[in-house]
């Protein structure tokens, strides 16, 4: 099964809060997924406006792939749906 996040705030030059809790999140999720022995999910699908470095997602993972977001405004709705 794959899972797909919204990657879009922890890859933003200038981080606040919101962008600091999202790259943790992910992060965290990552960590743990890497551990499971039995992972429900294979795949993990980050969509981002540019790659993430290893030390940004807190290590290098072989099930995670990043989908680079050309849109600035509307991606969910349009190109999400592509």
């Amino acid at each position: 099964m794959m899972l797909g996040i919204d990657a879009s705030r922890s890859a933003v030059d200038y981080h606040t809060g919101v962008e600091v809790y999202s790259r943790e999140i992910i992060r965290a999720m990552l960590r743990q997924l890497a551990c499971d022995a039995h992972p429900v999910f294979d795949r993990v699908v980050l969509y981002t406006p540019r790659p993430l470095s290893d030390d940004e997602l807190g290590g290098r993972y072989p099930f995670v792939e990043q989908h680079l977001i050309r849109m600035r405004r509307l991606w969910t709705h349009i190109g999400l749906s592509l």
